[in-house]
């Protein structure tokens, strides 16, 4: 397991868990072209119950706010691990605890640290790797099926750093495009009910979510620039 980790400023009053985005954000980023047609294929059914929830969703009560204080975790989404950058393959890196519990207790935690860069998840073995290393990229295990068993992994990343947001929007819309490939040819009927399924109408709208999640980082932290969500 790996998690993603930045070199931002710290931040003093660690924030709790992390929500998904409101539902008018969420809209905004169908404004994006690989948004447009992934609604198209998938249908309205993508914002309501088709692929079921997550078990590990976890909620707070103004995400918008913590993006703003420019240092607290981001999920990339479900099935996805991090790395410390694009050639990282170790296991895990060297500076980085392993504890058991739940997804929302380790980002407590982690969001308590401010050494704590970087944290991931798995659901199935409840299993929590805190990161004091910077991460500064993350595979999508869900698409490639990398791992063996479920691929229940979550990479979280502390948001402050303008060039790691940009390296994590680019893993996360390659993802898309691929998704989008995939549905083309093997999703055609309609999405599934099954999370874990490449045509899951739940991972597809993660995705989104997620996308729109560093977005809307990428403008705080990368002050001065353009940046259209």
């Amino acid at each position: 397991m790996r998690s993603i980790a930045m070199e931002s400023g710290e931040m003093e009053d660690a924030a709790p868990l992390i929500q998904e985005p409101a539902a008018k954000s969420t809209k905004a980023l169908l404004a994006t072209t690989g948004g447009i047609v992934l609604m198209a294929i998938m249908g309205i059914s993508l914002w309501q119950a088709g692929g079921g929830m997550t078990p590990e969703k976890v909620a707070i009560n103004d995400a918008q706010e913590l993006v703003e204080k420019n240092d607290v975790l981001l999920s990339m989404g479900l099935g996805t691990a991090c790395r410390e950058d694009p050639s990282d393959q170790k296991i895990m890196p060297e500076h980085a605890n392993v504890i058991h519990g739940n997804m929302g207790d380790c980002e407590k935690k982690c969001n308590d640290m401010p050494k704590c860069r970087a944290m991931e998840y798995r659901t199935s073995e409840k299993r929590c790797e805190l990161w004091f290393t910077p991460a500064r990229h993350h595979v999508t295990v869900f698409e490639d099926k990398t791992v063996t068993g479920r691929p229940d992994f979550h990479c979280f990343v502390k948001s402050g750093r303008c060039e790691t947001m940009k390296a994590h929007k680019k893993v996360l819309e390659d993802a898309m495009d691929s998704l989008l490939t995939h549905i083309k040819s093997n999703c055609m009927q309609g999405p599934s009910h099954n999370v874990f399924d490449k045509c899951s109408s739940t991972y597809a709208q993660g995705l989104l979510d997620a996308n729109s999640r560093v977005c809307k980082a990428m403008q705080t932290a990368c002050e001065g620039e353009s940046v259209q969500c």
